[in-house]
């Protein structure tokens, strides 16, 4: 259960991984779930994990943040990170959120999608209430394990 905490890796870090965790509002040096700030992709076999998370974004704000990785490129994404099963509630959902690559390429977290990443998380349009997530904080705390 993290409050303003992300998934963050840099300075050419791999193999991290977040799981079934609760990011509210995160601020990993930029508000963002997923952040690999590193100088390209890592190398196949020591991927950056994300999975079975919910994370709460205010509008317009990046799910994922992968620098150094052209998001058009299948091969950088899929071998360097793997992402899914998440519940991402921001604003506007898939249309709301935004993941960003290298060189300041931005695409809507529906075009992701579209291009083959990441098919198994869903966007909410919306932000769940403070009693909703301290609900699902008490349940992830008290070792309940699905808390979306």
């Amino acid at each position: 259960f993290c409050v303003y905490g992300g998934h963050k890796s840099d300075f050419d870090g791999h193999s991290k991984i977040s799981r079934n965790s609760l990011h509210v509002f995160p601020f990993v040096y930029l508000p963002v779930c997923f952040s690999v700030s590193t100088q390209g992709p890592p190398p196949k076999g020591y991927a950056e994990t994300y999975v079975n998370n919910t994370c709460i974004l205010h509008a317009n704000e990046a799910y994922i943040n992968i620098d150094g990785t052209d998001l058009t490129d299948y091969s950088q994404v899929d071998d360097g990170f793997v992402v899914g099963h998440n519940t991402i509630y921001v604003p506007g959902g898939a249309d709301g959120a935004v993941v960003k690559g290298s060189n300041d390429q931005v695409l809507t977290a529906k075009k992701f999608k579209t291009l083959g990443h990441d098919a198994t998380s869903k966007f909410i349009d919306g932000t769940p209430t403070a009693d909703m997530i301290l609900s699902w904080a008490k349940d992830m705390l008290l070792g309940e394990e699905e808390h979306h």
